[in-house]
This record gives structure tokens, C-alpha cells and sequence, in this order.
């Protein structure tokens, strides 16, 4: 189990990089939650942050 959640963060952080929404996607679960110092979100929060290039500092918390 630890190698397989090892292995979907690894393959997450990649498309990350890559500002890949379709990527993005794939791998998370639609109602997942991302926790962030001073801000939570939903997936298309997370996905718009990175495909947009928006500042977490724009983002209402």
C-alpha cells in the first residue's frame, strides 16, 4: 500500500510540473481535498493554480 500511494504522488507532482490538467485529473479523485499552509481546496482550484500560473496569495481563503 505504501508504495502505491508513494507511487500516484510521484506520478501527481510530475503532471504537475507539466501544468497537465488532463494528468491531474486522471489521477485524483474528483472530491479530493488539497491542504496547503493557509489554504484548502478542491481539485479545480488545485488544477486552475497551476494551469493559470494564479499566486496562491489571489486565492480567497
Amino acid at each position: 500500500m505504501e508504495n502505491k500511494v508513494l507511487e500516484t504522488s510521484k506520478k501527481f507532482w510530475q503532471v504537475i510540473e507539466q501544468a497537465d490538467e488532463a494528468g491531474m485529473r486522471a489521477i485524483a479523485d474528483p472530491e479530493c481535498n488539497f491542504v496547503h499552509i493557509g489554504i484548502s481546496c478542491k481539485l479545480d482550484q488545485e488544477i486552475e493554480f497551476y494551469t493559470s500560473g494564479a499566486q496562491f496569495l489571489s486565492l480567497k481563503m
